[in-house]
Formats: structure tokens, C-alpha cells, sequence
């Protein structure tokens, strides 16, 4: 379960930076991207992965309590990155709004990937 974790954590962070350079990049272009060719396919990707990751995170939470983490961030942080894959993709996105959500998405899943791996280096 925690390997499994572990790499679900580590894809979904990746995604989060690619979330937050196709922002950028949508922002700079102020052009959305087609619908069916871009953006479903990349949020069906991304929360088919976040439908894996909220229940072992938070599994994982409950038996290994983590400062500062709580199993309600992991719901949340699951809501956010499913609504900021979908919002990188239109200018019309409010900035400010965009960076708190991935900034805090980050945070979790930063937090998350080093508990796990703390924990796995010390067995």
C-alpha cells in the first residue's frame, strides 16, 4: 500500500507542475485549449489517479499521524487538484485564485510524499 502511495503521490505532484506551467502558458497565449483533444482527457487522467490517492492517503494518515497533515486536507486537496486541472486551461482563470489552490495542493502532497518517505527510510 505505502509503494503504491508513494508513487501516486509522487505522479500527482508532477501533474500539479504540469498543471501550473499549462496555466502559464494558457495565461500568456489567452487561448483556451480544446476541450475534447486537451482538457477532458487530462482531468479524466488526473482524477482517476486522485480516485486512487484520497482513500490510501488518507488510510495511510489515520495509521501514521503527521504533524500539520490531517485526513480532511487530504479531501480537499483532492477537490482542489481535480478543479485546477480542468481551470489551467482557460485565461480567464483568476490568478490569484489558481496559485492559492496549487500552491496549497503542492503543500499537502509535498508534505504527504515526505511523511512516506521518512517513514519508509527509518524501517
Amino acid at each position: 500500500m505505502e509503494q503504491k502511495l508513494l508513487a501516486l503521490t509522487e505522479e500527482l505532484l508532477q501533474k500539479t507542475y504540469h498543471i501550473k506551467s499549462t496555466f502559464e502558458e494558457v495565461k500568456k497565449a489567452n487561448q483556451e485549449r480544446d476541450f475534447y483533444q486537451e482538457v477532458k482527457p487530462f482531468a479524466d487522467d488526473v482524477k482517476g489517479k486522485l480516485d486512487q490517492w484520497e482513500p490510501l492517503a488518507i488510510e495511510w494518515l489515520k495509521n501514521n499521524p503527521v504533524k500539520y497533515l490531517h485526513p480532511q486536507q487530504i479531501t480537499h486537496t483532492a477537490e482542489n487538484l481535480d478543479m485546477i486541472s480542468i481551470q489551467c486551461f482557460f485565461p480567464k482563470t483568476s490568478l490569484t485564485r489558481f496559485r492559492h489552490y496549487a500552491e496549497s495542493v503542492e503543500y499537502v502532497l509535498k508534505n504527504l510524499l515526505n511523511a512516506i518517505q521518512k517513514k519508509a527510510s527509518s524501517i
